[in-house]
């Protein structure tokens, strides 16, 4: 892809370009982590992308740049955090999102920042609590405008998008433990193929990056360490991210070990054999002091032999919890519709609650009717 510069722009000024990603996420919670981390994101990979950088919070409409940046998007990345509701600003500017959305076929991508979806389609939680707040004392004319943001909150949340949960809390704890723990710290996720390693791990990454000097995500290990010129592209890659250059051009993988000395956060995903290991990351003392390395594979006795610091077992999904991914995907609703109950019921048990193989039948069956789903199935 063409290399663009990507430009921060308040919204009072003028906007001459159109966007291919316009941010849409409340200020104080995610600016200098996960929508940060975004944005550097889309410029490091010449995505036109427009973010407010300005905390408007004014009982007012939207600014008229903004407008326009909205207008001019051909994407959407909305970032659904706790606080998000409690800002008047983020939610008229929803409502301008969504009438893109339906009126000009936009694409609107939601992202659940540590709240469920659930919590945001139905106004429940910090988001019900937000609610409460704006109708105290709201006017016909407020109400009414209440009653917009409830229904774009419900359409946002029904669109398929990303999940990032709680209960990935602790292992993020782990990974950013620095005041007890100075050293070089590795931690192993595992669990079989599709349950979701990669997207726990990416995850993770995004969570941490900001904590850290530099860091680097190197995807699909297993597949792409066959011979000594893959190894050493691997090894480019990973210093590239970490020292933040673009002329690192290695003669042998063992070229560039003492390059590696600043703190930094690395992932290796996807690994299937200890050699792997041991080329990048054998030695704790190849990187800085207070550094995170976090590898995720299908063996767990591959991370014992190495000697991770923690282990974490990602497990298939509980029935009920399959069910709603999938119905999220199948139906956009939390439950199949009727008449699809045993069908739903059949493909869950089926793909034995993998959580990939859910989202990718749940989208492929969307929309079909219960004869078409038999004669697919049947195939």
């Amino acid at each position: 892809m063409a290399s663009t510069s990507t430009q921060v722009i308040s919204p009072s000024h003028s906007l001459n370009l159109s966007y291919k990603v316009c941010l849409s996420f409340r200020g104080e919670d995610t600016r200098y982590n996960f929508t940060g981390y975004l944005y550097e994101e889309f410029t490091r990979n010449g995505i036109h992308t427009f973010r407010d950088d300005e905390e408007l919070e004014q009982e007012r409409a939207i600014a008229s740049g903004l407008s326009r940046a909205i207008e001019e998007s051909k994407c959407f990345v909305v970032i659904f955090s706790e606080n998000y509701a409690n800002s008047r600003w983020c939610l008229n500017e929803l409502l301008e999102i969504i009438e893109c959305m339906n009126t000009k076929g936009r694409l609107v991508l939601p992202v659940f920042y540590h709240v469920d979806p659930s919590d945001v389609r139905n106004q429940r939680g910090s988001y019900g609590r937000a609610f409460a707040a704006h109708e105290i004392d709201a006017d016909e004319e407020k109400k009414e405008r209440i009653q917009k943001w409830r229904t774009a909150l419900k359409e946002a949340a029904n669109l398929n998008g990303y999940h990032l949960q709680k209960k990935l809390k602790k292992i993020v704890d782990a990974l950013l433990n620095l005041h007890l723990i100075n050293d070089v710290h590795k931690i192993g996720i595992y669990g079989i193929g599709g349950i979701g390693k990669t997207t726990i791990a990416k995850i993770l990454y995004i969570d941490i990056i900001y904590e850290f000097q530099s860091g680097s995500f190197l995807e699909g290990v297993r597949g792409r360490f066959g011979t000594e010129y893959d190894q050493r592209k691997l090894q480019e890659q990973l210093l590239r991210d970490i020292l933040m250059r673009k002329d690192i051009n290695l003669s042998s993988t063992n070229e560039g070990v003492n390059m590696i000395k600043d703190r930094f956060s690395s992932v290796f995903d996807d690994v299937n054999h200890l050699d792997q290991l041991k080329q990048f990351i054998e030695c704790r003392e190849w990187f800085g002091p207070q550094s995170r390395i976090l590898i995720t594979t299908r063996n767990e006795h591959l991370l014992e032999v190495h000697a991770v610091d923690a282990l974490y077992n990602v497990e298939v999904l509980p029935p009920k919890e399959a069910m709603l991914l999938f119905s999220r995907q199948a139906f956009k609703q939390e439950v199949p519709i009727k008449d699809y109950e045993e069908l739903s019921d059949y493909v869950v048990r089926y793909v034995q609650s993998l959580p990939l193989a859910l989202k990718v039948l749940g989208s492929f069956l969307c929309g079909m009717t219960m004869d078409e789903w038999a004669v697919h199935w049947a195939n």
